[in-house]
This record gives structure tokens, C-alpha cells and sequence, in this order.
């Protein structure tokens, strides 16, 4: 046993004595190749130590390049230990290692390392248990970067430390960093960044959120950077190096605070920066968003150590602040669609945002206080108001509004996800002049705002459209009717559809469509006109309507007013009037085609008609085939002409067949329509169906004496006027008739009298004389012509028309007794319409 285990020792000891001569002596391989390396003109000696020299050496791996770190420059710090206790000399020509190729020697305490990544040179000396190695230079190439100082190696602690500077074109610090047992203390001073975002991608190897980095770096960007000292923990876990601990104290100039990239900027001309644990507050005395300022407001970055938590807490504090398009377009970016805007106003604004970095999900707060504002909605001004948001849900509350139209408080709540909406609101007054008037009503109205802003009246079936302007639709506008004095005027019934359209809320176009009313209007046919498309339109003082039909088109503006009338006819009644009070009637013209108007039993129709009428005169033409009509007033001078009238237009005034034949003309003059004087002449026509006429006739057939007035013309085709005049005169509500003569072929009528048109009573003497023919033979003989004709060689009776218009009284008394016979006769048959002198 014992022989055996000398044989053993003896052989480990030839062999150790065998590898010792040959590293004295030194060898030289040409080429070694295997799976795991290959070496070319590889030369080993040992002298006090290894001498080791290649032209190449080459070991395959499978990871993957990276560029020159902090883990690199720990790795090269462990390694010094192992080069300066078994190395004398190294020379490397090409170490190719992870897809890199290196020059490395280490030769009398100097240690050379240069590849294609950073250049380092290293003076190296041992004191007892301690390794100093003196940076003499060193230059990263990837971050034109130099630095110079001491690495220190306690071989027993297996403790490195790093001391000295970094400068570069962005960076510039002294630092003391100390790694022991896979932890990094470090500590740097007098930190200089002028280019945040170099600093920034080289973070990203030490596990901070990608999301912050990238938010330093493109969100929060100032002029300068300078660190009073930064100061923490690395530890390395899965060859990952995990931040434990963080403090800084910093500050940076002209901060410009990006949240997004349509968002205009926020700010910071000085800010100083606080890092303690995970927690990197912004210190500031001023900020601005845009022209406001915010300096109260408040922005610290949470949880930095943490990638799945981290991101930054933004709370705008600011009395400022308008919810204005600036405000609209940073809470818009964020998924939050406030359906208001303010053009002008006060608004205390205390509103909060945390936004993760790792998720787009954030949360929002706020309370914004709105004082004398105008908004862009209708033009609407708010005396007071909060908003309340949290997250997708926004309230308004004790809202208090009013516009030119509209007056009212509210409380709402809306669900910004959705973009949907309750308002519950008290409507003090809403007024258009003479459209609507509502008072002290409470609504319920649904709101929505996902593609057009539309509030919703179930009540009234009305949807209210603020997209473009403002926009009112119904279907069911006699809801409105007991609101509306214009559709109680007009009788409007109701409408198949009603949409009103405004941009600026003064100006506005409606469109009716199936329109119902109940007027005395009507067509060529004589139905009734109450259904119609109207299109009303309103541009600044000027007012417009259309109908569809044609029938109807006003035209209204402050200095004129048109109305254009085709194929309609109106029925004029007593309760059909108009309020000189309300409707400024100055500046009127009105021109008809093919129309009329009918008083009580008379129908006036006209192929053309025009008239005008301003403060200081008024003018009518119009015309009826033959007939014209003329109307001039000026100042206190009247003139009315109507002349060659015939029997068909007198028969269609009348709406009955009172004359037959003939030619009509009239003529009136005089201050006004209650004080002029006038003539009426006619000639070759018969009289028939007059209400005086028929009841004259019925007169004579109860008097004997008189039944000679009833010559078969007389009976039977009416009474023949050859030729006629009536001369009247009007003074107030009395129309005096001076002088009538007609002459007919068998019974002249003479007359005078007067009509009082205030009680409507007639007093009316005429003088009818008759037996023309008659009267001429007896006229021829001597005496007797005397005795029975008179010295006047007429018979004739006189007859006394008084009573009322509608139903007057006839009485007469026989002046020649000896003939039983009338010897003054009555008066003129026939009346004048009353509503003429009316």
C-alpha cells in the first residue's frame, strides 16, 4: 500500500517537475483549435510568474455584443485582482471575445485594454492586502467620454472602489462608487447635464421604467441640469442591476414640461429637484401654462424604483385659468370631453392627474369653480358654477345661466366614457319675441356628446343641437302652442316637422314642414288655405318667409317691409285686426297677383295689386280687367279713383248679381277715410238685387197709390239707369249724401240723406217720379196738365227711408190728392256698401 501510494506521488511529482521545466524554459503552440476556443502562436513561460503572449485568441460564445457600461467596468475591476497575482506579462495582439476584438498587455504594473468600445490605461501597485490601479486614461468612444482617477481592490473584503471624474459632451460629475458582494454604493457630486437624454439611454441598463426614461427624456426637457449630489444603492440580480435606494438634491433652468405633444408646454423657469427614496419632487416658485400662471401647482414623479407602479402626480393649482381651447385640448388628449367651453371669465382650477408610465390608463381629479363666464354654448353667461371631475364622471353643480332667450339653473351629471348625461334644470324664463314665452318650468333633459352635443326634452319631444351654432327640432310643435303668442295670433295648429338653425344665435333660418293654422285665407278655389312648407329666415335686422305654395313671401327689414300675396284671398272680421301698438306697419309694400279681399258680404278681387304706405304717404294701384284703382295719401290729401268698373266686378264685390250691364266709376278726396267728399257715377245698368230695392219694392206693393211706380221694368229686369250720380260726403262716422240722380228709362230717383255708421242708422229722403210717358201727352193739353201734373208736368211721391242699415223703415204721403196719385217721390234704391265708407 504504501509502495503504491509512493509510486503515485513520485509520478505527480515527474509530471508537475516535467510542466515546471517546461514553463521555465517557455513553449510555443502554432494553432489550438477545439469547440470551445481557438489560439494561434501561443507562448507561455513562467518566470516569477505567467508570461502569456498570442497573436490570437479566439472564444466562442453565444452572448451577444454590448457596449461598454458600468457591468463592464466591474467586470474589468474583478479581473485586475486575478491579473496582478498570477501574471507578470500579457500580450494579447487579439482577443476576440462576444463579437468584439481586443488588444490587451499587462507588463510592469501597467495594464492596457483598447477595442473598438473605450481605450483604458492602468498603472498598477500592490501594498500588502491592497491593489491600487491609477486610472491614467481612460476614453469611452461610444459617449466620447473621458475619465481619469483610482480603483482600489481590498483583496480580503473583495471591496472595489472607484474614485474621480467623468466628462463628456453632455456629462460631466465626481464620483465614489464602491461595489462589494453584488452590491454598488455610489456617490456623485457636482453633476453638470446638458443633454438629459445621452444620460438617460444609459439608465436604461439599470431596470428603470423604460416609460420614465422616456418621459425625462422627451417630456421634461430643460436647458440645463446641475446635481448638488446623487447618491444610492445597485444591486445586481439575474445579471440585471436593481436601484434599492436614491436620494438627490438638483436643480434645472428653464424646465419646458411637455405632457403631450399637441399640449402646449408648462414652464419652469427654475425648479429645484428632490429625490429622496422613490420620490422626485419639482420645487418651484413660478410656472406658466402658457400665459396663465400656475405657480401653486404642485409635480412630483412616485415610485421610481418600482417599473410597474412608477409615474408622475400633476396637480394645477391656479385662479387663473381659463376652460379655454388650450384646456380643452390637454384634458381632451387625456379621454376627457368636457361639453363646454369659456370664452371669457373667472375660474378657480384645482385639477390632478397620475399617469403611469407602464399602463395609458391614469386617473384624474378636479374641482374648477366658474365665475362671470361666457361660454361658447348659445353665448350662454354663467353667474356661478363647480365642476366636479372624477375620473370619467363629471357634475355641475348650482349652475346658474342666462342668454339673450334664456334664463336658468341646473345640477348635471355626465359620464365622460359614455358621453352621456342628465340635466336637471329649472327654467326661469325662456323668450323669443312674439315665438315663445315659458316660464317657471322644470325639465329633465337627456344629454349626449358623443358626436354632436344634443340636449333632449321629453316633455316637449325637442331636441336641442349645439354641434354647429344651435339647432331646434320637434315634430310635435303644438306642444308649444300654449308658450307661443305668434301660434295663438296665427292659429298655427301644428306642424309635421319644426327645425330651427342658428350659428351665432341672433340669426337663424326655420323650416316648417305640413304647417297647420287656421287663418281666413283662401284659394282660387275657394278652399281653405291652412296647410303649407314655410321657410323662415333671419339675418340680422332683416326677417324673411316662404311658403312653399308660392302663395305667400314676406320680406321685412328696418327700412322696408314686403309681403307678396299670389292667388290667396283674405275674409276680413272683426276679430281679424291689427295692433298698430305692436306692428310697425311704416315702409309697407304689398303686391298680390290674382287675389282679393271679402268684407262681410262684399268681395274685392284684383289681377294685380300694389300698395305702399310710409310716415308720410300712402299709394295703392291695382286692377281687375278693365277696372283700375288708385289710392294716394300725402299729408292731409286723400285721393281714391275707381273707374271703369262693369257689371261682373260690381256683381263679384257683392257676391250676387245686383246690377246688370253698365259702367261704374268712383271718386273720392278729402283729408282722410273720415273726412272727404266723393262721387259715384253709373250709366246704362240695371239695378236688381239690393237689399233697399228688394225691400222699396215690397213697400210699393203695400201701397196702393204707389203701385204705378212699378213699370214692367221696374219688376221685372230691375231698375234702368240710364245714367246716375251719388255725391256724399263723410265727416267722422257720418257719411252725408248730398245730392243722388238717377235717371232711368221710366222712374227717375232723386235723394238726399245721411248714414251714421257708429250705431249703423239711416235717414234717407228720395223723390221718385214716374208715368213719364204719360205725363208728356197730358203735359200737351191746357188746364188739365195744370191740374193733374202741377206746375212741374210730373207725377211724383216722396218716400222716407230711416231705421238701421240692416232692416230700414219706409214711409210716403201722396201730394197730389186729387189723382190718389204720388206727387213727390222717394229717393235713390241704391246703397252703398257700408263697408266702402268703413
Amino acid at each position: 500500500m504504501k509502495k503504491n501510494i509512493l509510486r503515485y506521488l513520485f509520478i505527480v511529482f515527474i509530471i508537475f517537475l516535467v510542466l515546471f521545466i517546461i514553463l521555465k524554459n517557455g513553449f510555443t503552440l502554432s494553432i489550438i483549435q477545439t469547440q470551445f476556443f481557438h489560439l494561434e502562436e501561443l507562448y507561455i513561460k513562467l518566470d516569477k510568474k505567467l508570461i502569456v503572449k498570442a497573436k490570437k485568441i479566439e472564444i466562442f460564445t453565444q452572448e451577444q455584443d454590448e457596449s461598454f457600461s458600468s457591468k463592464t467596468m466591474l467586470e474589468l475591476s474583478q479581473n485586475l485582482e486575478f491579473f496582478y497575482s498570477f501574471f507578470q506579462e500579457i500580450d494579447i495582439e487579439n482577443l476576440h471575445l462576444k463579437n468584439q476584438n481586443t488588444r490587451l498587455r499587462f507588463i510592469n504594473d501597467e495594464f492596457i485594454m483598447d477595442n473598438e468600445h473605450f481605450f483604458i490605461q492602468l498603472g498598477l501597485n500592490s501594498d500588502k492586502n491592497m491593489i491600487k490601479a491609477n486610472i491614467n486614461d481612460l476614453f469611452i468612444k461610444d459617449y466620447n467620454a473621458s475619465s481619469k482617477g483610482e480603483i482600489y481592490i481590498d483583496i480580503d473584503k473583495e471591496k472595489y472602489t472607484f474614485v474621480g471624474d467623468f466628462n463628456s459632451t453632455s456629462l460631466y460629475f465626481d464620483f465614489n462608487i464602491s461595489y462589494t458582494s453584488n452590491e454598488i454604493s455610489y456617490d456623485l457630486e457636482n453633476i453638470n447635464i446638458t443633454n438629459i437624454n445621452a444620460v438617460l439611454d444609459n439608465l436604461k441598463s439599470i431596470n428603470l421604467s423604460k416609460g420614465l426614461v422616456d418621459w425625462l427624456g422627451t417630456k421634461a426637457r430643460a436647458e440645463f441640469y446641475h446635481f448638488d449630489f446623487l447618491e444610492g444603492k445597485v444591486r445586481q440580480i439575474r445579471n440585471k442591476y436593481q436601484i434599492t435606494d436614491l436620494k438627490a438634491k438638483a436643480y434645472a433652468q428653464n424646465l419646458d414640461l411637455k405632457l403631450k405633444p399637441n399640449i402646449q408646454s408648462i414652464i419652469f423657469p427654475y425648479v429645484d429637484l428632490i429625490l429622496n427614496g422613490q420620490r422626485l419632487d419639482f420645487k418651484f416658485d413660478k410656472a406658466n401654462f402658457g400665459k396663465f400662471d400656475i405657480s401653486q401647482s404642485k409635480v412630483y414623479i412616485y415610485d421610481i424604483l418600482e417599473p410597474k407602479k412608477t409615474g408622475i402626480h400633476i396637480n394645477i393649482i391656479s385662479n387663473e385659468l381659463l376652460l379655454d381651447d388650450k384646456m380643452q385640448t390637454l384634458l381632451k388628449e387625456y379621454k376627457i370631453n368636457v361639453p363646454l367651453q369659456q370664452l371669457s371669465g373667472k375660474m378657480d382650477t384645482n385639477f390632478t392627474i397620475n399617469l403611469p408610465f407602464a399602463t395609458k390608463k391614469g386617473t384624474y381629479e378636479g374641482d374648477f369653480h366658474i365665475n362671470k363666464t361666457k361660454l361658447d354654448m348659445a353665448s350662454f353667461m354663467v353667474d356661478s358654477g363647480v365642476l366636479t371631475l372624477k375620473n370619467t364622471d363629471l357634475s355641475m353643480q348650482n349652475f346658474n345661466i342666462f342668454n339673450d332667450f334664456l334664463k336658468a339653473d341646473f345640477n348635471a351629471s355626465l359620464n365622460l366614457s359614455s358621453k352621456k348625461g342628465i340635466f336637471d334644470t329649472n327654467i326661469s324664463q325662456i323668450y323669443f319675441n312674439n315665438l315663445l314665452n315659458l316660464e317657471n318650468k322644470h325639465l329633465l333633459l337627456n344629454f349626449s356628446y358623443d358626436n354632436e352635443v344634443i340636449l333632449y326634452s321629453k316633455d316637449f319631444d325637442l331636441s336641442i343641437n349645439f354641434t354647429k351654432g344651435l339647432s331646434l327640432q320637434t315634430p310635435s310643435l303644438e306642444k308649444f302652442k300654449e308658450y307661443s303668442p305668434l301660434m295663438q295670433k296665427l292659429q298655427i295648429q301644428g306642424a309635421d316637422s319644426f327645425l330651427l338653425q342658428t350659428k351665432d344665435y341672433k340669426n337663424f333660418n326655420i323650416f316648417l314642414t305640413n304647417t297647420h293654422f287656421n287663418l281666413p285665407l283662401f284659394q282660387k278655389d275657394q278652399s281653405p288655405y291652412n296647410l303649407d312648407d314655410f321657410i323662415i329666415k333671419k339675418n340680422g335686422d332683416n326677417f324673411s318667409l316662404q311658403s312653399a305654395s308660392k302663395h305667400l313671401s314676406l320680406n321685412f327689414k328696418p327700412d322696408k317691409k314686403d309681403i307678396i300675396v299670389k292667388d290667396l284671398s283674405l275674409k276680413y272680421t272683426d276679430e281679424l285686426k291689427f295692433d298698430t301698438n305692436e306692428t310697425n306697419i311704416s315702409n309697407l309694400s304689398i303686391r298680390a297677383t290674382n287675389s282679393g279681399i271679402y268684407f262681410k258680404d262684399e268681395n274685392f278681387h284684383f289681377d294685380q295689386f300694389y300698395f305702399y304706405t310710409n310716415k308720410e304717404l300712402s299709394n295703392l294701384k291695382a286692377s281687375r280687367k278693365n277696372a283700375q284703382y288708385v289710392f294716394d295719401k300725402q299729408n292731409n290729401h286723400m285721393l281714391f279713383k275707381a273707374f271703369n268698373l262693369d257689371d261682373e266686378i260690381i256683381n263679384e264685390i257683392f257676391n250676387k248679381t245686383v246690377v246688370k250691364g253698365g259702367n261704374f266709376n268712383l271718386f273720392l278726396e278729402g283729408n282722410d277715410l273720415k273726412d272727404f267728399e266723393g262721387r259715384i257715377y253709373l250709366g246704362n245698368t240695371y239695378l236688381k238685387d239690393l237689399k233697399l230695392y228688394n225691400q222699396l219694392i215690397s213697400f210699393i206693393d203695400t201701397i196702393p197709390s204707389l203701385l204705378m211706380f212699378k213699370s214692367p221694368t221696374f219688376n221685372e229686369k230691375g231698375l234702368n239707369i240710364q245714367k246716375g250720380a251719388v255725391l256724399l260726403k263723410r265727416k267722422d262716422d257720418i257719411i252725408y249724401i248730398t245730392g243722388l240722380n238717377l235717371d232711368g228709362d221710366s222712374v227717375d230717383i232723386l235723394g238726399s240723406g245721411q248714414i251714421n255708421l257708429k250705431d249703423e242708422s239711416i235717414f234717407i229722403e228720395l223723390e221718385l217720379k214716374t208715368l213719364k210717358s204719360a205725363s208728356e201727352i197730358i203735359n200737351k193739353v191746357p188746364i188739365i196738365n195744370q191740374v193733374l201734373l202741377g206746375k212741374d208736368r210730373e207725377i211724383s211721391t216722396r218716400i222716407v227711408v230711416e231705421g238701421k242699415l240692416d232692416n230700414p223703415k219706409f214711409k210716403t204721403q201722396v201730394i197730389k190728392e186729387t189723382l190718389k196719385l204720388p206727387f213727390n217721390i222717394l229717393k235713390n234704391i241704391v246703397e252703398a256698401p257700408s263697408t266702402w265708407f268703413k
